[in-house]
């Protein structure tokens, strides 16, 4: 007992800061989030609090932060709009009861056949959703029709923006353009809650006739807000009512899809950012069981972070327990302070969660797609508009269906070899000098997460060589893999070589910054025999 009590003071001590700054982000967001999915602010807070618990416990991820998120909400509030708010700690359940049996039959291992093209613009779809989402509470607009589907609602709110509230509008221009500010010259202030913080007083002053106008806020829209933080769904009513049972599981399936392929992604993020490693079977597992104990105690479903994960690793983060400070520091505060959020204007909710979308769009990623690949760029936008015109079910299936499509009639106007299967691929070559890595056929979001594997597995005694010589097609997540690939030997002190570029593939790798760092450093070269002379 002594010992373990001398290791727990000491884990609360190396976490306990950034689990503290990682709170005070994840208060305001998951209040703004919860608002976004069609929920009671307070259902946000229920989410961070038991999700981000249980998955800080049993998670496979060091440094992963489970909670909601805007990938979720974007999807959520279709289906609180159509059947009600409380359907969605049902989604929770059974969506962790789905990413549990997933993780059972290692399915999770299929999420490579989705390419990065149609990610980024199912991303890009949400980030749409939750932006123009947000134009009622922006501008101050009220009793409006609401429709089943984002577009619908979008186009409401356009043909009513001659209603604007300046007194509702100015406030959220000013907690956009101070978040905005406070990123470029402090970012490593938490600016969500120093605009949250300002909020609340400017609501205060507003609701107590300080100022001239009265705006609406999380007390006005939602009274008597409860910091109660165990809300039991009521499961027989939802699911059997109007039989919403088939409903439920179809959902719940969608729901599960995008929440292991986020946390996973972060997950990734968070190894790139710690060069760590970490366990994926367990951390799907721990999703599942995040999600199941998030619905159960009345919450929404979760993910992993991006952002949020980012801020615990910057804050000095050495271990899950950070997590999970992070989740007892979020009950704690809200529960205690929960009166004052009654006074966060809605505008501000509104600023939050336009400055969350805009910061899930990756210009960068759009840029590479148009440069490298012109179809896959084209494709994540018609992703990105099904999924904000329809519902991202579709949208990722048709996405996912066009890619194979696409990279089948690359494959067909390209002159191949016979080897396209990585598991009829030489692994090792080693000669006395080096071990040579032969890319045969075509390396894609299909198979290039063999590759990363297979090579995980070679112990790096000698220098690498990975020679091109045979590979004839790479496309924008090959090409990521490969940067990956070569961090991954880098960091293990080995020496990586590059051979056997073919000269019309050259361009293409030259878009990299990891190809052209080695190119730098004299690595890259013409034949794997001009290699060996030099080692």
């Amino acid at each position: 007992m002594k010992i373990f009590l001398s290791g727990l003071k000491k884990e609360i001590k190396n976490n306990w800061k950034s689990g503290i700054s990682v709170a005070m982000v994840s208060i305001p967001l998951s209040f703004s989030l919860a608002i976004a999915a069609g929920a009671s602010p307070m259902t946000g807070i229920i989410t961070a609090v038991w999700a981000g618990l249980v998955g800080g416990i049993v998670g496979g991820s060091q440094f992963n932060i489970i909670g909601p998120a805007g990938a979720l909400a974007g999807i959520l509030i279709v289906f609180a709009i159509s059947y009600g708010p409380a359907i969605l700690p049902i989604l929770a359940i059974f969506s962790g009861l789905i990413i549990l049996v997933v993780w059972l039959l290692g399915w999770d291992k299929y999420l490579i056949f989705v390419p990065s093209s149609v990610v980024h613009g199912f991303t890009l779809g949400v980030a749409l959703t939750i932006g123009l989402g947000q134009i009622n509470s922006a501008f101050g607009l009220s009793g409006l029709p609401v429709h089943d589907t984002s577009v619908l609602n979008t186009l409401e709110s356009l043909r009513h923006l001659g209603m604007v509230s300046w007194s509702a509008f100015i406030p959220f221009i000013l907690g956009l353009l101070v978040m905005f500010v406070l990123l470029k010259f402090r970012p490593s202030w938490p600016n969500s809650i120093i605009v949250a913080i300002l909020g609340i007083l400017f609501g205060y002053a507003s609701i107590h006739g300080v100022l001239p106008f009265h705006l609406q806020t999380v007390g006005t829209k939602y009274p008597g807000l409860s910091n109660n933080l165990f809300v039991f769904p009521k499961l027989a009513s939802v699911l059997f009512y109007g039989s919403r049972i088939m409903l439920v599981l179809k959902s719940s399936v969608v729901v599960a899809f995008i929440a292991i392929l986020e946390t996973l992604l972060s997950a990734k993020t968070a190894d790139g950012m710690t060069k760590t490693k970490f366990r994926q079977g367990r951390e799907v597992m721990g999703l599942g069981l995040a999600n199941v104990a998030s619905g159960i105690f009345g919450g929404l479903p979760a993910t992993g972070v991006f952002a949020r994960t980012a801020l615990n690793i910057k804050s000095g983060a050495k271990s899950n327990y950070s997590q999970i400070i992070n989740a007892v520091a979020v009950g704690v505060i809200s529960v205690i302070f929960i009166s004052g959020f009654n006074y966060l204007p809605l505008s501000i909710t509104a600023s939050i969660l336009v400055y969350v979308s805009i910061r899930m769009i990756t210009a960068e990623h759009f840029k590479k797609l148009f440069k490298f690949d012109k179809s896959a760029f084209a494709l994540s936008f018609v992703v990105a508009a099904l999924t904000f015109g329809y519902d991202a079910t579709t949208g990722i299936l048709v996405g996912t269906l066009a890619s194979l499509l696409l990279f089948a009639h690359k494959l067909s106007s390209t002159e191949l070899g016979s080897e396209t299967d990585p598991e009829n691929f030489n692994p090792e070559d080693e000669k006395e000098e080096a071990i040579i890595y032969r890319f045969a056929g075509p390396l894609t979001y299909l198979n290039s997460k063999t590759h990363i594997e297979r090579l995980n597995l070679i112990t790096p005694t000698k220098p690498i060589i990975l020679n091109f010589r045979h590979a004839h097609y790479i496309d924008v997540d090959g090409f990521e893999s490969l940067d990956e690939i070569v961090e991954s030997l880098e960091d293990q002190k080995c020496s990586v070589y590059i051979s056997g570029v073919k000269p019309e593939m050259m361009d293409h790798f030259n878009e990299h910054s990891w190809f052209k760092k080695m190119v730098s450093q004299n690595k890259v070269f013409g034949s794997t025999d001009e290699v060996l002379k030099v080692i």
